[in-house]
Order: structure tokens, then sequence, then C-alpha cells
């Protein structure tokens, strides 16, 4: 119950060809802005980084994080996203502004992404 209310879907994470793809693990977050990503994974893939954002957590906290840019692939889409350099503790998500910006939308009953044909513009 606790996962609909923020929005989260555990979606399986394709086979890794490439670093830049979302870690096992990872959930679609529709209530999280960004992609969050382990600190460490994402200097290591060369992550540029703007600056430090606040952010509002599932619990209600408020936490300062490092705000970059990382280049990510999902089956295949691939675009320069924003994303949240995540620390040890921090839980692995796909935000909204990555599952968008490559045009997927999570089925919440099969807990899968579903590519989009097209994009929104109303």
């Amino acid at each position: 119950m606790e996962s609909e209310s923020c929005g989260c879907s555990s979606i399986p994470a394709p086979p890794s060809r490439g670093c830049r793809r979302p870690s096992p693990g990872s959930s679609g977050d529709t209530g999280s802005t960004f992609t969050w990503v382990p600190e460490t994974l994402a200097r290591e893939l060369g992550a540029r980084v703007i600056r430090p954002v606040s952010l509002r957590v599932a619990d209600n906290r408020t936490v300062e994080r490092t705000l970059g840019e990382l280049e990510v692939e999902i089956q295949g889409r691939m675009a320069t996203r924003l994303v949240v350099f995540g620390h040890e503790t921090d839980m692995p998500l796909l935000g909204a502004d990555t599952l968008e910006g490559l045009l997927f939308e999570v089925d919440p009953v099969e807990g899968k992404l579903r590519p989009l044909s097209y994009a929104l513009a109303v």
C-alpha cells in the first residue's frame, strides 16, 4: 500500500550491455521527479555535476543531494537526463523526468515499462 501512495513500481532492469543503464533493483517512481543513481556509480559513469539540490523524500524529510546530468539508456532509447547523486543508503529510482523524457510509462498492473509512440503536447 505504501508503494502505491508514493507512485513506486518495481521494474526489472534490462540486462546491462553498457554501464549507463538503470541498475538492477531500480524502481520506477512516478512520484519522484529525478532518477536517483548511487553517487559512486554516477561519478564512474561521468555524470556532470550541476548544483546542490534540496529534495523532499517519501517520509517527508528534506535532504540535500547533488544534481547532475547523465546519458541514460533504457530499452534502446537514449538521452541525457537529470539525476540525483544518491547516498549509499538511498534507493536507486527511475524518476518521472527520465521515464517521460525517454517516452515510457509504467504499467501499474504488470509493473513493467511500456514504451510510448508519442509525446504529449497539450
